[in-house]
């Protein structure tokens, strides 16, 4: 036994000296999240008609103090329905061509700059309705655009960091805002999310509800997994691999109950970042 894991552990280290690689696959891992997200928006396209929620006419104002005034018929043709779909439609379609040409990095690269420049302008026209996972996305997604078009391994080096250290940052923030708040602390606000209607799951409230010292433990649970990243950095390879496996879980419940599709491939797509930036970071320190 002591043998299988020795050898499984050398294999491990012969997977993360290739950081050209990791950023690869953390960009399909991205493009996968950002299909989904894409199919969504346009499972939606009713609401960007006129009279919808994410209407042309309900955005000109916040574009126009964004990029001024004149700026708006120009950018009229572009965003109105249905011509906003095909920026979305356009998106799914470099994910694909990402997934499809898996191994040739430069070419990936490139394709990430298509999706990282498309993700920008999607989001001029409004970011609501977008959820942390979103933002994980384009980070990632602009990251790994910028470092697999380049030849250079410090650049392949800085975007894992900067990926690693945007994950520990992202559940670090959330988990430190609500930990000192006595309500998410109870397990009240976490009964309060799961009685919401767009990420509210009755089945799950109804059995946590009734039991308050469980949805007290379950809610300091997430709570301490999220503080904790930071800190998981210096812990051993075998504890991070245990600590991003409780992680995948999270996501994949978070999927399964709430409907936060995203947030598994988004995040997930961090996960070898960070497990990379950890090894780094104990080969320095230890």
């Amino acid at each position: 036994m002591i043998l299988y894991f020795y050898r499984m552990n050398m294999r491990l280290e012969e997977f993360l000296v290739n950081e050209r690689l990791i950023l690869s696959i953390a960009a399909s891992l991205t493009a996968i999240s950002m299909i989904i997200n894409d199919l969504e928006w346009i499972s939606l396209r009713s609401h960007f008609k006129r009279t919808g929620i994410f209407s042309w006419d309900s955005r000109k104002a916040r574009v126009a103090s964004l990029l001024g005034a004149k700026s708006v018929p120009a950018l009229t043709l572009l965003f109105k329905f249905p011509n906003i779909l095909f920026l979305f439609v356009f998106r799914v379609l470099c994910c694909i061509a990402l997934l499809a040409f898996l191994g040739n990095y430069f070419l990936m690269g490139v394709l990430c700059i298509f999706i990282s420049g498309i993700s920008i302008i999607i989001s001029i026209r409004g970011n609501e309705g977008t959820t942390g996972a979103d933002s994980m996305a384009v980070i990632t997604i602009a990251t790994a655009a910028f470092c697999l078009t380049s030849q250079v391994p410090f650049v392949w080096k800085a975007g894992l960091t900067f990926i690693g250290c945007q994950l520990a940052l992202a559940y670090a923030t959330a988990g430190w805002l609500r930990i000192v708040q006595p309500t998410w602390r109870s397990g009240a606000d976490l009964l309060l999310v799961l009685r919401q209607v767009t990420y509210g799951n009755k089945m799950v409230w109804n059995y946590l509800v009734n039991r308050p010292k469980m949805a007290m433990v379950t809610s300091m649970a997430i709570l301490l997994f999220e503080c904790s990243a930071p800190f998981v950095l210096f812990m051993p390879v075998y504890l991070v691999i245990a600590y991003l496996c409780i992680g995948l879980f999270f996501h994949i419940s978070n999927a399964i109950f709430m409907g936060l599709n995203t947030f598994f491939w988004a995040f997930g797509a961090t996960y070898l970042p960070f497990l990379w930036l950890s090894v780094q970071i104990n080969l320095i320190v230890f």
